[in-house]
């Protein structure tokens, strides 16, 4: 287990421990170098000399008095054992004097052979070994999942790792245990010997003279050589296929890994241990059970010091050992698909995409498995590679109305309508014919038609929100294509269907509740005026207009995130009302160029965009907004206006997507009803309206309503918070 250093002030807790270690060794200077859950140590100096003393668990008695044997067998490789209370799990070793590896990789090719060397020397003194605790292979997978299932106040996996995932892996690694334990079977062959059980860099110094000294001997054991390789391959899975290329008459990679399991080997064959085949085909049961040694060792210290670290080490130990089950049922066909048919019924897509591609490799004209890869690809985001499997499909199961499907979907989503088109063609060239064929031609059509008619002159960008899209609250991967498509194009977008006719009621009823002073005014104020009869006034964000649906709704928060990255904000909410009477606004933008000198605007990306929702249905009686399509292209005005503008008929439930660098302007209201439109303005975090805010904050909460938003509004909003804080305070005097 990896040590961490805790302050070296950190006051003595072991007082009795100290003293009768400077009663053996008189020490000038103590401190703590180390805590953790298995071991506190103390470093003693006296000039130039040091010594350190360890304060084991009282479990690990035994342990101390088997580690005096080692270290009289084994002074060259180990720290000088100067004095030991086993009763008391007290024990103080002289320092090595060594300095630390550097983790270079010779570094570790160096441990590989000292360690060899030891075992080697170690392997002959079977009195000894005898007395060592020792590793039985036979049980290390039930050890290990019983660790796993055990609870937490029974110092189980769930005590690191938590419930649901100590579950997860002891559920994964159950329906593996028969691969596992076929695997540790095969090192019984191999004759016992010392294990250190924890080998690693940090547990290794090299001496004046070159050698290396091992410390930290908690888990010493007797057992087949190999165990302690998984510290060195930073687990076992690696490892076993590399062991099991050479058992195969391939050579040793030319890696760190290829030359630590070499250099082992070479040390251990040389010397009489085993033969060359015999540890090829062991080592990697002798690893696996080690690293699942290791594991379950993390029960008997559970703690409450050290839990993430700890739980960072058994993630990544877990995780390997499925990579190794993962390598070891993709050499057998029945047992590759059967692993995958259990990760997918336990939802792991990417290990069964991994099976499942590694079956494919070996038979790549098989239509079934090019299907399943695809779906699992589709499934995991990889649209590509998915698109890529179905076509590959297609080349031998040509009349394929899925894969057909599937493809036309996926050039549909990329908006390529030639490519799609080309597609739908071939189908009803080769008869086939499917709903799911037919749907999608008049997907097809459909966006042809919303492209054709916003790149009309006089045209206007709409896009339809199906019922289905609105009820998940996300829009389908082609509509959203479509949209950003259009946004980016002509600056402008006009959604319908975004809202429910009841949803569009609760926020008419809201609204004129929460300003029914401004809607009776003739005169408001505290408001901005932007034009005649028409002003601007701050939202109060609260349960109705603060809610998910309208501040993050799926269907148009996700547009703004790609256009203005993840970390957009709600930079302003705000409603125009527009009164009976109004005449048209003039032309204009909501905002200046971000930049006076000329000649950069054209091609910058967004730096906000409007949300419009009306609350009154926009048309030519009630007051449309004119919009003036691709006018984001134009620093100023003027040039704005030499095009031909858009005055679009927004139905109740329906927004606008409008660029804030689109010019615009607001027609007369010829009704006899105020008609507000809601305006939610989204930007990019460091984006402040600089213009429209002198007389109203640009954001207004309700009174606990940021404690109590939700997670998708919160970072939207929470900004305005932070301001509104240091302005506060930047506004109290000195002192």
């Amino acid at each position: 287990m990896q040590r961490r250093s805790v302050p070296a002030e950190l006051p003595i807790r072991h007082a009795d421990a100290v003293a009768w270690a400077c009663a053996a060794w008189p020490a000038a200077d103590i401190k703590t170098i180390s805590q953790s859950n298995w071991a506190t140590t103390y470093r003693l100096s006296n000039g130039a000399a040091s010594s350190y003393l360890k304060v084991l668990p009282l479990s690990q008695g035994s342990q101390i008095q088997r580690y005096a044997a080692l270290a009289e067998r084994f002074p060259q490789e180990t720290p000088r054992l100067l004095a030991s209370a086993p009763d008391r799990g007290w024990i103080l070793l002289e320092d090595h004097g060594g300095t630390p590896l550097e983790g270079e990789p010779a570094d570790r090719v160096d441990v590989a052979i000292a360690l060899a060397n030891l075992q080697l020397k170690a392997a002959s003194d079977t009195a000894w070994l005898a007395q060592l605790r020792t590793v039985r292979l036979d049980d290390a997978v039930s050890d290990l999942l019983d660790f796993l299932r055990r609870p937490a106040q029974l110092s189980g996996a769930a005590h690191f790792l938590g419930a649901a995932t100590a579950t997860r892996y002891a559920r994964l690694l159950r329906h593996r245990a028969d691969l596992l334990g076929a695997l540790v079977a095969r090192a019984e062959i191999l004759p016992p010997t010392v294990s250190h059980g924890d080998v690693h860099l940090g547990n290794v110094a090299r001496l004046a003279d070159g050698r290396l000294v091992m410390f930290d001997w908690d888990e010493l054991a007797a057992g087949p050589a190999g165990l302690c390789l998984h510290g060195l391959m930073s687990g076992c899975a690696v490892g076993t296929a590399l062991l099991r290329r050479m058992a195969a008459g391939t050579p040793a990679p030319q890696t760190v890994e290829g030359a630590i399991v070499d250099a082992y080997i070479d040390v251990l064959v040389q010397g009489g241990y085993a033969t060359r085949a015999e540890l090829l085909e062991a080592l990697p049961g002798a690893m696996c059970a080690g690293q699942m040694r290791f594991v379950t060792s993390f029960g008997r210290f559970p703690g409450d010091t050290d839990l993430e670290d700890a739980a960072d080490t058994l993630n990544q130990r877990l995780s390997d050992l499925l990579d190794l089950c993962d390598w070891l049922a993709s050499k057998d066909p029945a047992q590759a698909i059967s692993s995958a048919d259990d990760y997918e019924s336990q939802a792991e897509w990417q290990r069964a995409h991994r099976l499942i591609q590694d079956k494919l490799a070996h038979s790549p004209s098989d239509a079934a498995l090019l299907r399943r890869y695809a779906k699992l690809s589709e499934r995991l985001g990889y649209r590509d590679t998915a698109a890529e499997a179905w076509q590959e499909l297609l080349k031998f199961s040509k009349d394929d109305a899925e894969a057909f499907a599937q493809l036309v979907q996926f050039q549909l989503d990329r908006l390529d309508m030639e490519a799609s088109h080309e597609l739908l063609t071939l189908a009803r060239s080769r008869g086939i014919d499917s709903a799911a064929l037919r749907a999608l031609g008049e997907r097809a059509s459909l966006l042809m038609d919303c492209l054709a008619q916003a790149d009309a002159p006089h045209g206007w960008p709409r896009v339809p929100i199906s019922p289905t899209e609105r009820d998940r609250g996300q829009l389908d991967a082609s509509t959203q294509a479509l949209i950003l498509h259009l946004f980016r194009q002509q600056g402008a977008v006009q959604l319908d269907g975004v809202f429910t006719p009841t949803a569009m009621e609760q926020l008419q009823q809201a609204f004129a509740q929460q300003h029914s002073r401004h809607l009776n005014s003739q005169s408001p104020e505290d408001v901005l005026q932007v034009g005649n009869r028409r002003y601007m006034l701050t939202m109060t964000l609260d349960a109705t207009f603060g809610s998910p649906s309208i501040v993050a709704s799926g269907l148009y928060l996700p547009l703004m995130k790609e256009l203005l990255g993840d970390e957009c904000i709600l930079g302003a909410y705000t409603a125009v009302v527009s009164l009976p009477g109004s005449t048209d606004q003039d032309p204009h933008k909501d905002h200046t160029p971000l930049f006076e000198e000329d000649g950069w605007h054209e091609g910058a990306p967004t730096f906000a965009a409007q949300v419009i929702v009306p609350l009154l249905e926009l048309n030519e009686l009630t007051g449309a907004t004119a919009v003036y399509k691709g006018s984001q292209g134009f620093s100023y005005e003027a040039a704005a206006e030499a095009l031909p503008f858009q005055v679009p008929e927004v139905p109740l439930g329906s927004c606008l997507l409008v660029d804030y660098a689109v010019a615009h302007f607001g027609r007369g209201n010829r009704s006899d009803q105020v008609r507000p439109i809601l305006n939610l303005v989204y930007a990019r975090p460091w984006f402040r309206d600089c213009r429209n805010y002198h007389l109203q904050p640009p954001l207004r909460f309700a009174p606990g309503f940021l404690s109590t938003a939700d997670d998708t509004v919160r970072p939207l909003v929470s900004w305005w918070d932070l301001e509104c804080r240091a302005a506060l305070k930047a506004s109290e005097p000195p002192g």
